[in-house]
């Protein structure tokens, strides 16, 4: 074996490391291993295998464009050809590097320590790591395209993301069906077509927004339409379909997460607990990265977007504004008539009436400044904002009561009082003292009356009112 400062005893040859002069090569200068590489030769028929910590360097030289290490998540990814693909497992990777080691190591071999070793020092001195992310860029299928010049550049293992929308970049397409069909959706409301436009474009750029949005409608309204489109715009390896419940009970679930643009949260209106995770994944919190079976101890920030939809306002028990800052509801009215479905399903359904316009869409987007795109996304049209205020009222019996019960006087002073639960003698109803004069009891007044379950405390009701 070589000794710990890497040099090589007088006398003894690197099997695979020879050039012309004889002199040892670093592994930099070979994109594969060949067998032997990871072997020593003292010149007498004796073969030693190479130090880990110098074996670490040449076989992670020989898969540096094939594989790379994310050290804050502690995960593989994979180069695909077109980005760097997160890995949901170890597996690949680690079949990658032992197959390099038993390339390196014939005809001699090795033992399961070794190759332990070599992957350990690969992922704690981080030789693997990951090429910085370019920026300004949206990658396609075909290449990235840069945003400022409006030129396409092929991807490589040192220049590209670790997503790819599944698409070619085709310029000067158009999405005229797509654009008519969003406007009906939303009743002909310009400013929620330009706000869902936005949304769609942070998409497709990959701006991190801290903001969720949130369709509402009955059945047949398009609400699934849309999801199916954003779905289809983002594609599914870039793509999360889950529940509340899941993502705030199984502690396994937002792991999904990780790698993805878009998570999709079905019937969002049943869950009626805490919202912490959600509240986590649009606020750029770390989340762990924790799979079933698998010892993990890494984290990552989720950089996509989130899209809800339900049929009924979500209820849930948060009442803290963190959750209200983030929402966009945005109501779908419009029920689609038979005459107009069956017209769709005459021209090839959904997908060919819609998705074959995606990449005109897409040019629709990028059209759109990331100026203009956190602009819409902050000032929301009046009729988003008005759903807004209904869908926070929906979920949170104190906002419900303020809308309701409570008029705005910057002079007055009100006293929160007490609960003083009273029955009356000659029905036995239960009512509250005081109701007509303090806050705290007319909200529990009114939570009685409107079947409110499970009103807050009144330190609670304080600190959120």
């Amino acid at each position: 074996n070589t000794p710990l400062n890497g040099s090589v005893p007088s006398g003894i040859r690197p099997l695979g490391f020879q050039n012309a002069s004889g002199s040892f090569h670093h592994a930099s200068a070979k994109p594969h291993i060949g067998p032997g590489e990871l072997l020593l030769d003292d010149g007498k028929g004796k073969l030693s295998r190479l130090i880990d910590s110098l074996a670490a360097e040449v076989v992670a030289s020989a898969l540096d464009d094939i594989l790379a290490w994310d050290r804050e998540s502690q995960s593989w990814l994979l180069w695909q050809g077109t980005h760097w693909q997160p890995q949901p497992s170890a597996t690949t990777a680690e079949g990658l590097i032992a197959s390099a080691v038993t390339t390196g190591t014939k005809p001699m071999g090795f033992r399961v320590a070794y190759l332990n070793g070599i992957t350990q020092i690969i992922q704690r001195r981080d030789i693997l790591q990951r090429p910085p992310r370019p920026a300004g860029v949206v990658p396609f299928l075909n290449g990235l395209l840069d945003l400022k010049s409006g030129t396409l550049r092929p991807a490589s293992p040192t220049d590209s993301l670790d997503w790819v929308l599944p698409h070619r970049y085709a310029k000067g397409a158009d999405c005229p069906t797509i654009r008519s069909w969003l406007t009906s959706a939303v009743d002909d409301d310009g400013d929620t077509v330009e706000l869902l436009r936005a949304w769609l474009a942070a998409l497709v750029r990959g701006l991190p927004v801290q903001r969720f949005l949130m369709l509402k409608g009955r059945g047949g309204t398009g609400k699934s339409t849309f999801e199916r489109l954003a779905g289809a715009l983002i594609g599914d390896s870039n793509l999360v379909i889950t529940s509340l419940k899941d993502l705030e009970e199984n502690r396994f679930e937002s792991a999904k997460l990780y790698g993805k643009r878009l998570c999709q949260i079905h019937e969002a209106g049943r869950h009626g607990g805490a919202l912490n995770v959600l509240k986590s994944i649009t606020g750029g919190d770390a989340l762990r990265l924790e799979r079933k079976h698998v010892q993990q101890t890494g984290s990552f920030v989720f950089g996509g977007l989130v899209l809800l939809a339900t049929n009924e306002d979500m209820a849930t028990s948060d009442s803290t504004s963190g959750l209200e800052r983030r929402r966009i509801q945005v109501r779908f009215n419009r029920t689609v008539s038979p005459a107009q479905k069956a017209d769709w399903e005459a021209k090839g359904g959904e997908a060919a009436v819609l998705h074959t316009e995606i990449p005109g869409m897409v040019n629709w987007l990028l059209a759109l400044p990331e100026s203009d795109i956190r602009e819409r996304l902050e000032n929301l049209p009046d009729r988003v904002r008005k759903d807004n205020l209904l869908g926070m009222a929906a979920g949170n019996s104190c906002a419900d009561w303020l809308l309701e019960c409570v008029a705005p006087d910057p002079e007055a002073s009100q006293q929160i009082g007490v609960k003083q639960e009273c029955r009356d003698k000659d029905s036995g109803a239960t009512y509250y003292a005081n109701a007509s004069e303090w806050l705290y009891p007319n909200y529990l007044t009114y939570c009685q009356e409107h079947g409110r379950a499970r009103p807050v405390s009144a330190r609670k009701f304080s600190d959120t009112v």
